[in-house]
């Protein structure tokens, strides 16, 4: 997984929160410094979760790969949940 992009999305972001922008769109150190206009296409507000928490001093790698982490395994929760209602409970946990 990608954590490492997310990492610099979220740097991006906390950075553009200091400067003043309450709705950051644009992410100026990714594709060779061309930048692309990520949170246009994504969803803010993790960042926004990220950006709050990294503000009182959590290590920015660790946060992020934290937060992967939990969606993660969040999303295999999901997966067995939905999924034991419509193929068993066996079928379920192989599954997910």
């Amino acid at each position: 997984y990608a954590w490492w992009l997310h990492l610099k999305w979220q740097q991006a972001f906390g950075e553009a929160l200091t400067e003043g922008a309450l709705w950051p769109s644009w992410v100026g150190t990714v594709h060779g410094g061309w930048g692309a206009p990520v949170f246009v296409y994504y969803p803010p507000l993790a960042y926004y979760v990220l950006a709050g928490i990294a503000a009182v001093g959590v290590n920015a790698v660790v946060l992020v790969k934290t937060f992967v982490s939990l969606c993660l395994f969040l999303l295999a929760v999901a997966t067995y949940l939905v999924l034991r209602r419509s193929c068993g409970a066996r079928i379920a946990a192989l599954a997910s």
